[in-house]
Order: C-alpha cells, then structure tokens, then sequence
C-alpha cells in the first residue's frame, strides 16, 4: 500500500464515521458496492477517478481535493495556507475568526521575552525525553508550566494596562489604597466584635460557675 493510498483510506473513513453512515449506506450514497468502501478504507485498492469525483459531488463541493486526498487537516480553502505556515488546525482557525481578542493574545504571549526559552525547553524535551519516566516527565512539565505562567502573567498585565489611561491607571490605584483601608478597618470591626462575643461567653460561664457555688 503507497502512502497516498494509506492517507485516502484513513480520511475516508473519517468522513464515514462524522456523516454518522455505515460502510453500506456509505455506498448507496456512493453508487459503489459496500466490499469497494471496505477495500478503499483498509487500502487495499486505490479509488479511481469516478470515485473521488462522486466523493466531492457528495460533499456538495465543501471539501477541497487535498482534504478529501488526506494531503491537509483543513476543511476550509481559506484555511490551508494557515495550516501550512503556521500548522493551524480548522477549529483553532475558525476561533481566530471568532474572537479578534485571541489574536492579541496570542501576539502578546509570543512577543514576550521569555517565550523563546520556554520553545527551546518543549522542543528539547520533545526530541530528547522520549524514554523519560512519569516522575521525570511531571517534573519537567511543572518546569514548562512554571515559566507559561510567568508569561500569561505579563501577557494579561500588559493586556489590561492597555485598557486604561495614565490618569485613570492613577485613580484606580487610589481607590485600590482606599478598598485597603475598609478592609483594614473591617478587619478591625470583626475582631472586635469576635473578642466581644468570646467575653460574652467567658461571662455567661462565669455566671453559672457562681450559680452552682
């Protein structure tokens, strides 16, 4: 089996499986016999042209060639060159499109100046760690985990510092001081009134040791 084959029976069966058909309503609805789908899905014969073209016509066209040939994970036309530069799949592309908020995101998280380590840390381990066991594995990955959390924290500090002016950055750090002192002083209040209802109950024992004598 040449790998062009093995690539077109492995996206075919995926396309079977998500249009929820069996190998023999996929025929019907191919107009082959379901012994031709089964062939096709194992690799053992390599589909002729007819095939495919009532394969794309089934598809109403949605699909391009090199999906339906298994030479891209794109559905979309729009989004293959995405996927051969920057290895996109059609969902990350499609939430691209969604929220303009994740590009930002994104371009923050790769511009910062801790993200070039942090690459060279996964593709080292990826390449090198292959035969490492669970322990080594958790450690390293607290290590990955360490320095991303570090880079979203600037990505969303820098992110929300955006957001606001110079003069408003400067009222809310006064009212942030002033939100410190009511939590002070309502932290003052509640001790009171916590040491207020420990005498109470210091009393009341008091009173009842009087009554007994």
């Amino acid at each position: 089996m040449g790998y062009a084959t093995e690539r077109f029976a492995r996206r075919l069966r995926q396309l079977r499986e998500a249009a929820g058909l069996t190998q023999e309503q996929f025929a019907k609805e191919l107009k082959v016999s379901r012994g031709a789908i089964s062939y096709y899905e194992k690799g053992e014969r390599t589909p002729d042209i007819e095939f495919l073209n009532s394969l794309y016509d089934y598809f109403d066209c949605e699909l391009p060639f090199d999906f339906l040939l298994g030479e891209t994970d794109n559905h979309k036309e729009e989004h293959k060159n995405m996927f051969e530069f920057y290895g996109l799949t059609d969902h990350a592309c499609e939430y691209l499109k969604k929220d303009t908020h994740i590009g930002e995101i994104i371009s923050t998280v790769l511009e910062d100046k801790n993200f070039c380590g942090f690459m060279r840390l996964y593709k080292n381990i990826i390449q090198n760690c292959g035969n490492s066991h669970r322990g080594e594995i958790e450690y390293m990955s607290f290590l990955m985990t360490k320095v991303l959390n570090g880079i979203i924290e600037d990505a969303l500090y820098r992110n929300l510092n955006l957001q606001y002016t110079e003069e408003e950055k400067k009222n809310m750090g006064e009212m942030l001081i002033e939100t410190e002192k009511c939590l002070e002083n309502f932290k003052t209040v509640e001790n009171i009134l916590i040491r207020g209802e420990e005498d109470l109950k210091n009393l009341n024992y008091t009173e009842k040791i009087h009554i007994k004598i």
